[in-house]
């Protein structure tokens, strides 16, 4: 009997599950339809935009483009001199070296390490 009703309340569960998956099938199919007269309209009026602009770019919005590009690099090479600078421990060590207070402790770290291995 316990195994009955187990398989009973999966059933259940299971065709609960995929009715509102359905449900929410059918929302979306209409929110679609609901949504997509509009936006044909709008399509229509973008692809007359599309049609007057020039398919090829201009020297300007090339020369525009490149002036963009040079002063972003211009940007990240004079705030990559600021980020070298700030990245120092207050004891003014550099990031990437050691204090002595890690080295003594992956020091330690390593000794536990090889003891491990010669007596396992």
């Amino acid at each position: 009997m316990p195994i009955q009703q187990g398989l009973l309340i999966t059933v259940l569960g299971m065709i609960l599950v995929f009715v509102v998956i359905f449900i929410l099938w059918g929302l979306m199919f209409l929110l679609l339809q609901m949504t997509s007269k509009k936006k044909a309209e709008e399509v229509r009026g973008v692809e007359d935009i599309e049609l007057q602009t020039p398919l090829r770019p201009t020297v300007e919005s090339v020369e525009k483009q490149r002036r963009a590009v040079a002063a972003a690099v211009a940007v990240e090479l004079a705030t990559m001199d600021c980020r070298a600078a700030s990245l120092t421990i207050p004891g003014g060590e550099k990031f990437g070296q050691l204090t002595p207070w890690q080295s003594a402790h992956r020091t330690r770290l390593l000794e536990q390490r090889q003891r491990t291995r010669m007596n396992g």
